[in-house]
């Protein structure tokens, strides 16, 4: 997979963020990837395109959407969401 551009998320990197979260490993729907959490039963769907994997930013603004009211984040891993950049690993 090639990398995507320089400060723009792609799939690879939402992903190990999802997992962290105690969202299940994806299923592949097409070009898309389901994600489900463990224990609220939220359910994500995002899609890649191109071979770097990037997300489209309506994606993108999905995910923090549902994250921040299902309460599934922090709030420090909100405000980075909404800048454009992953949460680092605590």
């Amino acid at each position: 997979m090639a990398a995507a551009k320089k400060g723009e998320i792609n799939l690879a990197q939402l992903r190990s963020f999802l997992l962290s979260l105690g969202f299940e490993q994806p299923i592949s729907v097409n070009r898309s990837q389901a994600f489900r959490h463990r224990k609220s039963g939220t359910v994500l769907v995002v899609s890649a395109s191109g071979a770097s994997g990037s997300l489209r930013p309506a994606d993108l603004l999905s995910v923090l959407v549902r994250l921040e009211s299902e309460g599934l984040a922090r709030e420090s891993d909100l405000r980075q969401l909404r800048l454009g950049k992953l949460p680092k690993a605590s």
